[in-house]
């Protein structure tokens, strides 16, 4: 028997205003039920997918994860507190999608009195400009441009 393909799929929490702890569980049973019956994923995520809230599909976990602006705290939240769930479900759609890193990609200052962003990886050149050295910057993925 042939292995199924697997999807993964990153949904920003907080764009959903849910407070619903169950709600990833309840939307991953929506979608398997569906797909079970030979429908495809798109059919239940489509309103989540054209606001926003959704993105994927994602041939791995780490790619859905990198929609999150940076790693993920233990409050589940991003950078920008942004709080995201992930979810994995059987592959229905044609291609993967895969996110472009290096539009994104920025480095945010660690000094809480700088929080300076820059283009680059290393430390903050704005810190080093004011005679302090090596402060380390923070790899965040800006995908709506806000920090730049």
């Amino acid at each position: 028997m042939k292995e199924e393909t697997q999807a993964h799929y990153a949904i920003n929490l907080t764009k959903l205003r849910t407070r619903n702890e169950d709600y990833i569980d309840e939307l991953t049973k929506r979608i398997n039920e569906a797909t079970g019956k030979g429908m495809s994923v798109k059919s239940v995520i489509n309103p989540l997918e054209t606001t926003g809230v959704i993105f994927g599909p994602f041939e791995n976990a780490r790619g859905a994860e990198l929609m999150a602006a940076s790693e993920i705290n233990d409050e589940g939240k991003d950078f920008f507190g942004v709080r995201w769930g992930f979810i994995c479900v059987k592959m229905t759609e044609i291609d993967f999608q895969k996110p472009l890193l290096e539009r994104a990609r920025v480095f945010v200052c660690t000094d809480e009195d700088c929080k300076a962003v820059q283009r680059f990886k290393g430390s903050c050149s704005a810190c080093k400009a004011k005679g302090k050295t090596l402060i380390r910057t923070q790899e965040v993925r800006d995908w709506e441009g806000v920090l730049q």
